[in-house]
């Protein structure tokens, strides 16, 4: 199996990259109107699109041409962004994930094991006030780096709050705030970009638009597919 029959075929895929990243941003930068509370049909539904580092998000449709007809079930066994598995629970399979990280594992159960939980928009409002009960984990060992100032404290309390959802809310959440860290403007949270220049780096009030904005969006992509899918946490 050959990933590009032609020259073209490969430089249609490098483009598609900087398309993908693009619609990425321009996404994240739209506030939604209002909050995904049921599923959505097929063709309104957004795309599953990561920047997330070593996923297979412009191989899905080589991989699904390359997937044998009657197969009616598949395991991912290093799940990673779940880009992979999404494509086939999008495509009507019982999907079985698994990954040693648990932010991947989170996110699988997010998109690919749940259903129909979503976040509400009260859910989404409590989870960016101020909580005083929240550690300084993450101003402590990033400071300085990563992200403008004030937005370590923004994730600190967002990540306290998190605790107080249960099921699969916490699972969005959680998917959520890691993709908000991960997709800046700026890029950071990329291991090429540390100190960062302000002017290139999330306000604390976009870092918190950005967050809400991603709670919708993951809301958005749950759907059921008529499977008992399932995600795992295992070695």
């Amino acid at each position: 199996m050959e990933l590009f029959t032609t020259d073209l075929a490969k430089l249609d895929f490098l483009l598609e990259a900087d398309a993908l990243l693009l619609d990425e941003l321009q996404a994240q930068a739209l506030a939604a109107e209002e909050v995904v509370t049921e599923e959505l049909p097929q063709e309104k539904r957004p795309k599953y699109i990561t920047n997330y580092i070593g996923s297979k998000q412009k191989l899905v449709d080589w991989i699904w041409r390359n997937t044998p007809d009657d197969v009616k079930t598949v395991f991912d066994a290093f799940s990673g962004s779940a880009v992979v598995g999404y494509m086939y629970k999008s495509k009507g399979l019982q999907v079985v994930t698994n990954d040693r990280l648990r932010f991947a594992y989170h996110a699988a159960r997010a998109i690919i094991e749940n259903n129909n939980t979503r976040l509400s928009a009260d859910d989404i409002a409590a989870l960016t006030k101020d909580n005083p009960k929240a550690d300084d984990f993450v101003q402590k060992t990033f400071k300085g780096i990563f992200y403008a100032p004030g937005v370590h404290k923004i994730i600190d309390n967002i990540r306290a709050n998190i605790d107080d959802l249960s099921g699969y809310k916490k699972d969005i959440a959680l998917f959520a705030l890691v993709r908000a860290c991960l997709s800046g403007k700026g890029g950071f949270g990329h291991f090429s970009a540390t100190k960062q220049n302000e002017k290139r780096s999330d306000t604390p009030k976009e870092f918190v638009e950005r967050f809400e904005n991603l709670c919708n969006r993951i809301n958005a992509l749950v759907f059921d597919n008529g499977q008992e899918n399932k995600a795992y946490n295992k070695d």
